[in-house]
This record gives structure tokens, C-alpha cells and sequence, in this order.
């Protein structure tokens, strides 16, 4: 059960980066007619970006406990989680007003190393 809850939060992460992916690639190469029409399936999935997240959390949180046997030990999983976690927390501060203009700059860049740490989470799970 944890091995599918495990691919069910790839995709969950991957349908939550798609719509910067997409984004930085359309701004470098406006011209092409196929990354217009994944423009306006990036708009769709921002629609769903926080629910999403929220649930990636929920879903990661029971993965690493499943996967683990009801401990819970620091690994690159765990790590992951709290990288997501902490995107998710940087978007709340993005609600006060001294961090409303740039909470967005530090969440796009977690967003790009949390691609690294899943790589990593995915081909060696226990690095550290």
C-alpha cells in the first residue's frame, strides 16, 4: 500500500510543479503552438494547486509512516516532507503583509529543489 501511495504523491508533485515547468519553458519559446495549448492545462491545474498540496502533505505523512513501519526515521523521504511542508508554510506567510511580495520567490525555488530531492528520494531513499 505504501509503494502506491508513494507514486500517488509523485504525481500529486509533479501536478503541482507542471504550471511553473511550463511557464519558464513558454516565456523561452513563445512560438510553439504546443506549449500554448499546455498553457491553458497549466491554468486548469493552478485551479487545484493548493488542495493538491494539502493533500500531498496529508498522503506524504502516511506514506513515510506506512513505508516505515510506524517510526518514523530521518531520511530523504523525510526530508522531502518537510521541504513540501515547509512551501506550504511559506505560502501562509505570504498572507501577512511584511512577506506578501516575495513569499512567491522563496516558494518557486523550493519548488525546483524539491524536483532534485525527489530524484534523490527516488534512487537512494537511505543517502543519510
Amino acid at each position: 500500500m505504501f509503494r502506491v501511495l508513494g507514486w500517488i504523491n509523485v504525481g500529486l508533485l509533479i501536478f503541482n510543479l507542471f504550471p511553473f515547468f511550463v511557464r519558464v519553458i513558454y516565456k523561452l519559446k513563445r512560438e510553439s503552438r504546443l506549449l500554448f495549448h499546455m498553457m491553458n492545462i497549466a491554468k486548469y491545474f493552478r485551479k487545484y494547486h493548493k488542495l493538491s498540496g494539502l493533500v500531498l502533505i496529508v498522503l506524504g505523512f502516511v506514506h513515510g509512516y506506512l513505508a516505515l513501519g510506524g517510526y518514523i526515521y530521518f531520511h530523504t523521504g523525510t526530508l522531502l516532507w518537510i521541504l513540501i511542508t515547509t512551501m506550504f508554510l511559506i505560502y501562509l506567510l505570504g498572507k501577512l503583509r511584511f512577506f506578501r511580495r516575495h513569499w512567491i520567490i522563496f516558494h518557486r525555488y523550493l519548488g525546483v529543489s524539491l524536483l532534485v530531492f525527489l530524484l534523490l528520494h527516488l534512487l537512494t531513499p537511505w543517502l543519510f
